[in-house]
């Protein structure tokens, strides 16, 4: 099941003029079951899909820079005048 949540307000001018609106907003969130829209087989559909579009040029998937960068183990250079920032800022 994918779940989806947006949140979102109203203007403060808005929310006075239109009637049994709340300028603090709210919360809709959006429940959809894979296997109920596309089947049992939607993952495998899914992963063919993902495979096709990242073979082609310049096409890259959200997010697919970031795990891969997580797998990454080997050390990270960090700048050494933001660490002594943090650490006076700590002490």
């Amino acid at each position: 099941m994918t779940l989806v949540s947006i949140n979102f307000h109203v203007k403060e001018d808005v929310a006075y003029t239109i009637p049994n609106v709340s300028k603090n907003g709210g919360e809709f969130i959006l429940a959809i079951s894979p296997d109920k829209i596309a089947g049992p087989n939607w993952n495998k559909h899914s992963e063919e899909f993902f495979d096709k579009m990242k073979s082609m040029n310049g096409v890259r998937l959200p997010g697919e820079r970031r795990h891969k960068n997580r797998l990454n183990l080997e050390p990270r250079k960090i700048n050494e005048e933001l660490i002594n920032k943090i650490r006076k800022l700590s002490s």
